[in-house]
């Protein structure tokens, strides 16, 4: 039995059409679901908690976007338990990218529903002050969480998600947020044993798989399954530097620059000069001084593609 998380409103209702499809094919090959639709923010969470509250093991298809899969990671009871196939919906898809899960409905069903053996993979916890949220793609502050807290709320992405160009938002709010470039300064504690301050930090960000921000490689290495996260630094970066450095981050170029630093860590436990903005997978929740940041011990079981895939495209 599978059990259907399905937001419609994702890229702009682009869901219900996507639904429509997968729902006939279900039909046909009289394969048992049950359908959940989420009506608000947050109303993917609160089913698969009480979905997934009766200890049991849950199959979970996700029809949406990054958002839509966050909130469904943060609602699973027991993670060992859940095992989740993902049909991409959304503006973004960088977990539907960095996993191999094809664009198209119809082959990105045929995945989950032709995969024998899921791959169990990590996801990230972050520790806030008075809040816990997990994350499978990343976790960060700076730059890259400005960019997304600016571009949920900015009125071109509804309108760019209705001509399929949902992405050209992260472009267009990446550059406004260049030309009032912002840093800080942070305490850091690299697995509990590390110390070290870093100051001008441009954006810091926890990566548990390869992309973000709509298709940028900021961790070209990084593997879901290795019980570890990336850590990308950027700091002491000028506007000029800056800029060249982003379109080589589409490809994971940038690795290696001046200015920017990758480490393996476990756990990074980080206190900042000024309150900051803190995202996981792209959803803003608010302003921080101070956050702990670790891979999980569970995993989650998910449905992924081979390097062969036909995947998003970047």
């Amino acid at each position: 039995m599978y059990e259907v998380i399905f937001n419609p409103g994702s890229r702009s209702n682009k869901g219900i059409s996507i639904w429509d499809t997968i729902e006939k094919i279900l039909y046909e090959k009289e394969i048992p679901y049950l359908l959940y639709r989420t009506m608000y923010p947050g109303h993917a969470k609160e089913l698969v908690k009480d979905i997934t509250s009766d200890k049991k093991a849950h199959t979970f298809i996700v029809i949406g976007g990054d958002g839509t899969l966050n909130e469904v990671i943060n609602g699973i009871s027991y993670p060992e338990l859940a095992t989740i196939g993902l049909i991409p919906s959304g503006s973004g898809n960088d977990f539907a990218r960095a996993a191999n899960i094809p664009t198209d409905c119809v082959p990105a069903l045929e995945l989950i529903l032709n995969s024998s053996t899921p791959a169990k993979l990590n996801y990230g916890e972050a520790f806030l002050p008075n809040s816990y949220r997990r994350f499978l793609i990343s976790c960060g502050c700076g730059f890259d969480s400005d960019v997304c807290k600016d571009a949920q709320i900015s009125p071109l992405k509804p309108f760019l998600n209705k001509l399929h160009m949902g992405k050209l938002i992260y472009t267009i709010v990446a550059i406004k947020k260049l030309i009032n470039k912002s840093v800080f300064s942070a305490n850091l504690t690299i697995n509990e044993t590390e110390n070290m301050t870093m100051d001008e930090i441009f954006f810091l960000t926890a990566m548990n798989t390869s992309h973000e921000g709509g298709g940028y490689m900021f961790a070209p290495d990084a593997d879901p399954s290795d019980d570890k996260l990336d850590f990308l630094i950027a700091h002491h970066l000028t506007r000029r530097r800056i800029i060249p450095l982003l379109p080589k981050a589409k490809k994971g170029r940038h690795i290696g620059a001046k200015g920017v630093a990758l480490m393996p860590i476990e756990s990074v436990s980080m206190k900042f000069s000024k309150s900051v903005y803190l995202h996981t997978d792209g959803e803003v929740h608010g302003k921080y001084d101070h956050v702990k940041i670790c891979c999980s011990k569970e995993h989650i079981n998910f449905y992924i593609g081979s390097k062969n895939e036909e995947n998003i495209d970047d």
